[in-house]
Parts: C-alpha cells; structure tokens; sequence
C-alpha cells in the first residue's frame, strides 16, 4: 500500500495495521484515564488483550474420563510421545489415538488384533 493511498470510502487511510500496537494503546489510554479525563477514548475497538483464552480444541476432542475408564482408555502420559500419531493422542489425553475404523480391510485388522494381540486384551 502506498502512502497516500485511498480506502474504499474514497478517504485518505489514516492509521496502521499492527493489532498488537493498538491494544496497548488502548491498555494504555484507559490506565491513564484518571491522570487525564478528558483525554480520548479508541471506541470502535475489541482489544483481545482483555479476554482470557477458553482453552477450546478445534477439530480434536479430548476423550471425557468417564468414557476412558467404561473403556479402560490409558491416559496420555509424556513418554507415549514415541508413538505414531501422538500429537493426536495427546491432544484427546489418550495413550493412543482414537481413530475411526472405516474400511473392511481395518475392521478385519482390528478384529485380528483383538483377538491376537496382547496389548488389545
């Protein structure tokens, strides 16, 4: 962008585009409000400096506790990083990942480890 440049109202652009610059700001503005009360206020703005991250996943659930014990479920423990997919059973608090058998060639494999396997009984 060029200085001088006009936005999409045909006006001039005053202003700059570094979100983290802006909420200091306006962090600063408003913890000087009482040494200044007629000083301006930056209205129009959502600092997201002021929110506390919910600690949400998007995409991966973790597995609830209560499904883990009913399943006998392992849970995660920092050594399982050696695993395949351990980011993934990481992330579901799970020693291995949960993931969905699809085809029958899986389903067969599956039913074969189950009865085969002892890491499955």
């Amino acid at each position: 962008m060029q200085v001088g440049t006009l936005n999409h109202t045909g006006m001039m652009y005053r202003g700059h585009f570094d979100v983290w610059l802006t909420n200091h700001l306006q962090l600063q503005l408003e913890a000087t409000r009482h040494l200044i009360p007629e000083s301006q206020k930056l209205t129009g703005w959502i600092n997201d400096d002021l929110y506390i991250p919910a600690g949400e996943r998007i995409g991966i659930l973790p597995v609830p506790d209560s499904i883990c014990a009913t399943a006998d479920i392992e849970s995660y423990h920092a050594a399982d990083c050696k695993f395949k997919h351990a980011y993934l059973a990481q992330q579901q608090g799970t020693k291995f990942a949960v993931i969905s058998i699809h085809i029958s060639a899986e389903k067969a494999l599956f039913q074969k480890l189950l009865q085969t396997n002892t890491v499955f009984n």
